[in-house]
């Protein structure tokens, strides 16, 4: 697929501040593709998703949408209105005063078949039944089906979406979430999501961008770009593995190739390494083997729907891990940890 998307040493910073919300990001999304921008609060997803649909000006670098250079040295070449981009927003911001079919329509061209374009998202969407009401007699779920059936209806090269369930419940933000990833399956629309979910972001993305907090770093803001799986279980260092799931940290773990051995404990690597290393655990990497000669002991357990988290103690040091029901130990018994899986050290 060609690129639809490609930003080069993209810097932003608002007038005023005394510093950048984002430095040198870099990242190309292929037509067809579907990208996450994941990050904390204040990391500059959002900033960064506005630039590219041009409700923010860059101080430096450069944009690419399809084969038009749209910015370049922070210089404006081609205004929002002309991207072909289409956006949706975390509020959704849906005329008030329009019905859902005006607000459908809203950006689709006089000259195209605004007839069409009305009867096949309002069917792929399930808004047939709704096109004469107004956005206050809508749902939540509701809003946000028209305010994509706005973005997708002028047929835009490059969809933009700002953390457009974050205002649904856990329920019916997956529900939406995956009728929105069989949607564009076999589109060669690119589509760009950003939120602070992890879930979400792993659960719809064919690749996720990890955006840094750190913005006292002088280092290049987007951390990490990779496949979920990539993500999740060999991140670059410890800021994208806090960012990206739950963790356990074994530091001073002295690796040999492909062992190493924390707290007089052998374990496999992943990766080869030498020397000192920090060994990333996640809670599904190791299991609780009970014995009454064990060195680790339940602290705590929690039950959370078909499994428990348990917190494992052995002196100072803290392993938790996830454990189905049957497997749960209970608080105060003693045993040792095995390992599941080779575990990726930094």
């Amino acid at each position: 697929m060609p690129t639809s998307l490609a930003i080069e040493h993209l810097g932003h910073q608002y007038l005023g501040a005394s510093r950048e919300t984002f430095i040198d990001v870099n990242f190309e999304v292929a037509g067809g593709e579907f990208v996450a921008i994941l990050g904390a609060s204040g990391s500059g997803k959002s900033t960064l998703l506005r630039s590219v649909a041009g409700l923010e000006m860059p101080n430096r670098g450069s944009i690419r949408v399809g084969d038009e250079l749209v910015i370049k040295d922070g210089e404006l070449l081609v205004p929002a209105a002309r991207r072909q981009i289409g956006m949706v927003f975390q509020d959704y911001a849906l005329f008030p005063s329009m019905t859902v079919a005006e607000n459908i329509l809203f950006g689709v061209p006089s000259s195209a078949d605004g007839a069409g374009a009305l009867r096949r998202w309002a069917t792929l969407l399930r808004l047939d039944g709704l096109l004469e009401r107004f956005p206050s007699q809508l749902s939540g779920g509701q809003q946000q089906r028209v305010a994509l059936a706005r973005a997708l209806a002028p047929e835009p090269k490059l969809l933009l979406l700002d953390e457009p369930f974050a205002n649904l419940d856990a329920r019916l933000r997956q529900e939406v979430g995956h009728e929105l990833r069989g949607l564009f399956a076999e589109s060669d629309m690119a589509v760009v999501l950003v939120t602070h979910d992890r879930s979400e972001a792993f659960a719809l993305a064919d690749r996720v961008a990890v955006l840094s907090s750190n913005l006292e770093s002088k280092r290049s803001s987007l951390r990490q770009l990779d496949t979920p799986l990539a993500i999740y279980r060999r991140p670059i260092d410890t800021e994208v593995a806090e960012l990206t799931g739950e963790l356990t940290l074994m530091p001073n773990a002295q690796a040999t190739g492909t062992q190493a051995v924390w707290q007089e404990q052998n374990f496999e690597l992943e990766d080869r390494r030498d020397g000192a290393v920090t060994l990333l655990v996640r809670p599904d990497d190791l299991r609780f083997v009970a014995s009454d000669h064990g060195s680790w002991g339940v602290e705590q357990r929690i039950y959370c729907g078909g499994e428990y988290h348990v917190w494992l103690a052995k002196g100072e040091r803290r392993v938790r891990v996830h454990l189905a029901e049957g497997d749960a130990p209970v608080v105060g018994e003693q045993g040792e940890l095995k390992q599941i899986r080779p575990l990726w050290p930094m």
